[in-house]
């Protein structure tokens, strides 16, 4: 079995996104020959964003962390300096290893592959689970020469990454075709690898029913991607006065503020951030299903979540978006691309309340964590 260094600066049980796509490949490459050896940072460094359960696959791995050193910028400091922790450890043990995989974000870390092919001969697969130079939500806010400075930049980095990876590999087909449209030469080197789920995490959720009514639940961010429509959504939700809204992360407060200015904050149920396993049976415990994505190259993981538990599903995304290319013949998701056309809403909101599962979805099965995995598996037994 070949070892495969798997670079993570976050990673279980960091409370937040973007982990469970290198843990689920860790979990499923042992079944394709390869071993992984994850090399993260200790959980320390996370401050006090530490969940307070650990994923059961942790068991199973081996994991070196980068100590913990309390002092101030010691947060800043171990960020900047992880690519070169990266390259020592691989020096360290390079004859115990076949391959490296780093997965983003951060995603300066990239710039590695440089010294780890061309100094130490290990073959590196770049995992973007989103896009970095090519997110034109980038330091919005920030003056508009410093956030150019900082894409050309970004740009830089990626682009000298991706010349002296062995491969690329993309959380979505829309996000590669982004970035064949940006680096066209390397496209040679691009491949989709989606996020998926894994049917272990549902055998065992407990259905948490936090209300009488019938609920319609999201799992993750709302405002973050369409301001406007939050306010458009509750003034919808006055005229169903029998559904009620459940929304569990990390944008509380400004959705208990929204929800009061408009008047259903007695049907408004605001839960922050919860474990994943509590989440999902949170999801469990509705009725329906709310994703909202603005990026075209956007999937995440929720719709995974809400149809392995049966829930129909409303997607407000953009037209030409991944969501909408993956699901659009899905007859439990209901997709709108107009999150300002209010008629258009309400016309979903009503398709979807009428609609009930029948039974578990077909279609999650070409999204299942070990078929992902063994694609991951795939490259790197190309690359090697």
């Amino acid at each position: 079995m070949k070892t495969v260094l798997v670079c993570a600066y976050y990673f279980a049980p960091y409370a937040g996104v973007g982990w469970a796509r290198a843990l689920k490949f860790c979990k499923y490459l042992p079944e394709n020959r390869w071993a992984p050896w994850v090399f993260t940072v200790h959980p320390g460094y996370y401050g006090n964003k530490v969940s307070e359960e650990n994923p059961a696959e942790m068991a199973e791995l081996r994991i070196s962390h980068i100590p913990h050193v309390n002092f101030p910028g010691s947060v800043l400091g171990v960020k900047l300096l992880y690519p070169l922790l990266i390259f020592l450890f691989a020096c360290r043990h390079r004859h115990k290893l076949d391959a490296v995989y780093l997965c983003g974000s951060p995603y300066h870390p990239f710039i590695m592959t440089f010294f780890l092919e061309k100094l130490l001969g290990l073959p590196a697969v770049l995992d973007f689970r989103d896009s970095w130079s090519l997110d034109p939500n980038k330091d919005e806010g920030q003056p508009y020469g410093l956030r150019k400075i900082k894409k050309f930049l970004r740009g830089l980095i990626e682009r000298f990454s991706i010349r002296y990876a062995s491969s690329a590999v993309f959380a979505s087909s829309v996000l590669e075709e982004e970035y064949r449209t940006f680096l066209p030469r390397y496209g040679k080197k691009f491949f989709t690898i989606p996020n998926g789920y894994d049917p272990d995490d549902f055998g065992s959720v407990v259905p948490q029913r936090v209300t009488k009514q019938t609920a319609i639940i999201i799992a993750g961010k709302f405002y973050y991607y369409y301001p406007g429509l939050v306010e458009l959504f509750f003034r919808l939700l006055k005229r169903f006065p029998a559904l009620s809204f459940i929304c569990v992360g990390g944008e509380g407060a400004m959705l208990r503020k929204l929800s009061l200015e408009e008047g259903v904050s007695d049907r408004t149920i605001i839960l922050d951030y919860q474990p994943y396993s509590k989440t999902l049976g949170y999801i469990a415990g509705a009725d329906y299903g709310l994703v909202v994505n603005s990026y075209l190259n956007g999937m995440g993981t929720k719709i995974f979540d809400y149809l392995a538990l049966e829930k129909p599903t409303l997607c407000v995304v953009p037209q030409g978006s991944v969501i909408e290319r993956e699901f659009k013949d899905n007859p439990f998701v209901f997709i709108c691309t107009e999150h300002e056309n209010e008629k258009l809403l309400e016309q979903s909101l009503r398709t979807l309340l009428a609609t009930r599962c029948e039974g578990p979805c077909e279609q999650l099965q070409q999204f299942s964590r070990r078929k992902t995995a063994a694609l991951l598996a795939e490259r790197l037994n190309e690359i090697c």
